[in-house]
């Protein structure tokens, strides 16, 4: 049996569904991959950093996704008004679009092409 990081290592995991047998319990149901530069990215809370990887563990299999702000609610304990304004704060910081559907969930489009960029935490690496 292979290790997460010996699957991670020789599979092209972006865009992927990556399956694990039933010794991998714990991560059958999804796991969520998020960039480090993003996460030392000194310019937003952790608040906005958690809203973010809520939203981004909807990104099955691209850079879009529609969760409800009730699902991101549920995931993150905050509330409504607050998550607005920290998916307000990720689309001005560059990290996600919002394409609002009249009568539908909003759609996120998740966009990372600027991390090279970042004023990031020197926090070991990368």
């Amino acid at each position: 049996m292979k290790t997460l990081q010996g699957v991670l290592r020789d599979k092209a995991w972006f865009g992927k569904q990556i399956k694990f047998d039933d010794g991998h319990k714990y991560l059958s149901k999804g796991f969520t991959m998020v960039p480090n530069q993003f996460l030392r990215f000194d310019g937003i809370t952790a608040n906005d950093k958690m809203v973010f990887v809520c939203i981004l563990s909807f990104a099955y299999t691209g850079n879009t996704c529609f969760p409800s702000l009730t699902e991101l609610r549920a995931m993150s304990g905050l509330t409504k008004p607050t998550l607005i304004k920290i998916i307000k704060t990720l689309e001005l910081r560059g990290f996600l679009r919002t394409e609002k559907e009249v009568g539908s969930n909003n759609n996120y489009i998740i966009d990372f092409t600027h991390l090279n960029n970042l004023n990031i935490l020197n926090a070991g690496g990368v």
